[in-house]
């Protein structure tokens, strides 16, 4: 925890905090399409079977 407010400490500017937002969402936006792509593939093969 004390490392999230050391970070929060060093966001001296609403620039920073916007990169650091914007670097948080796109890794959860990447998580969330590898998930959706895995569970489209899963679905087609059960298909395909």
């Amino acid at each position: 925890m004390d490392q999230t407010f050391n970070v929060a400490n060093g966001m001296q500017t609403v620039g920073n905090w916007d990169a650091f937002v914007f670097q948080g969402v796109s890794i959860l936006q990447t998580q969330w399409e590898a998930q959706v792509q895995a569970q489209i593939t899963m679905m087609v093969n059960s298909e395909r079977t």
